[in-house]
């Protein structure tokens, strides 16, 4: 298996309960190896209005052949109206940590 076939999915959620509740699912169901949450502040315009809120970023360690169903979780767990969803490739890991990455996953 390629560095290339491995991806990280960025999404957020605006309480933590949220976030863990699709960080377990999303491990649990062994479509993510790990996922990483961490609280940040968020400034953006919505609908042309400045907005500035706190929420919770989740970092999904992952496969390229998960993400659909990844982003089918998101969108259904997810309460934002137009949630985040940003995919990273990976243009380079450790063998033996993308090697974890792949036995933990489907």
């Amino acid at each position: 298996m390629k560095s290339s076939d491995f991806i990280i999915v960025l999404t957020t959620a605006p309480k933590r309960e949220e976030a863990e509740a699709l960080a377990a699912y999303i491990v649990s169901e062994r479509l993510g190896a790990c996922v990483q949450i961490k609280e940040i502040e968020s400034f953006y315009l919505w609908q042309d209005e400045l907005v500035s809120s706190k929420e919770f970023e989740l970092s999904i360690k992952t496969l390229k052949k998960h993400y659909k169903k990844i982003k089918k979780a998101i969108t259904e767990i997810s309460s934002y109206e137009l949630p985040q969803i940003i995919v990273l490739p990976s243009l380079q890991g450790e063998k033996e940590y993308l090697g974890w990455v792949k036995e933990g996953l489907r």
